[in-house]
């Protein structure tokens, strides 16, 4: 009787292994998520780009930038354009953090550097937010939440997202909390949709993109704005250079 005990549950362990190998080695929003955590929280570096818009159709107002980023010491530089339509994109700022210190340069040459956050008209989020990534996100929490996922399936990607997970409130605390905007008015804005996307990549088995879309209402108006998250490499990062005029700042 002891040695078909013995039997069973040795047949059933490796059945748990296999099944826990194949879902490993397929790409499924498991194997995927897992890959992508690992990844993240074991990077050096950084090389992101974005793309952000706000507004009501053709006045919508958009930035696109680049980031590099040092894990540690946790340093950034990030250089931003504006988008402007037919014209192409401008590149209006760049942004240099160290630490709690956030520096800017507008792109004319006869301003230096400067303390402090840029004044941009664009305030869908704050560029320099991912000078503070955090993966303090929990490994089981996030399998639970991509289990919940819709799927959609292209030739490069594999996208999985959600447009109700979240009640309106929720979801404005993770605009808070994610995008770094201002509590206070994100509190009087009326949620009216949502999408949060994520899409990997089939040959690299990692994150690709991160794209958040959402519509409110607020003082009678509806606006439009989307976010989207670029991870280009990671562990690919040489320098991100002082720059010198930094130095020199009162």
């Amino acid at each position: 009787m002891g040695k078909w005990i013995i039997r069973i549950v040795g047949a059933l362990l490796v059945l748990v292994i296999a099944g826990g190998l194949l879902l490993y080695f397929t790409d499924n929003r498991y194997s995927l998520s897992y890959r992508s955590y690992n990844a993240l929280r074991n990077a050096s570096s950084m090389d992101l780009s974005f793309e952000s818009r706000m507004g009501m159709g053709e006045n919508s107002l958009g930035i696109t930038g680049d980031t590099l980023l040092v894990l540690e010491p946790n340093t950034s530089y990030t250089e931003i354009s504006m988008n402007l339509g037919p014209l192409g994109n401008r590149r209006i700022v760049d942004i240099y953090t160290e630490g709690e210190e956030v520096f800017h340069k507008y792109n004319l040459p006869f301003l230096s550097w400067q303390e402090g956050m840029p004044i941009l008209q664009e305030d869908s989020f704050n560029p320099a937010m991912f000078s503070k990534l955090q993966m303090d996100v929990k490994l089981l929490d996030l399998l639970k939440f991509v289990s919940i996922l819709d799927k959609n399936e292209e030739e490069v990607l594999l996208e999985y997202y959600t447009t109700d997970f979240f009640t309106p409130e929720e979801f404005k605390s993770i605009l808070v909390s994610m995008l770094k905007l201002n509590e206070a008015d994100v509190e009087k804005w009326n949620i009216r949709t949502y999408e949060i996307r994520f899409s990997f990549h089939k040959e690299k088995k990692e994150l690709e993109k991160l794209a958040v879309k959402f519509d409110y209402e607020v003082s009678e108006m509806v606006l439009d704005n989307e976010l989207i998250l670029i991870i280009n490499e990671l562990n690919s990062l040489e320098e991100i250079p002082l720059p010198e005029g930094i130095q020199e700042t009162p």
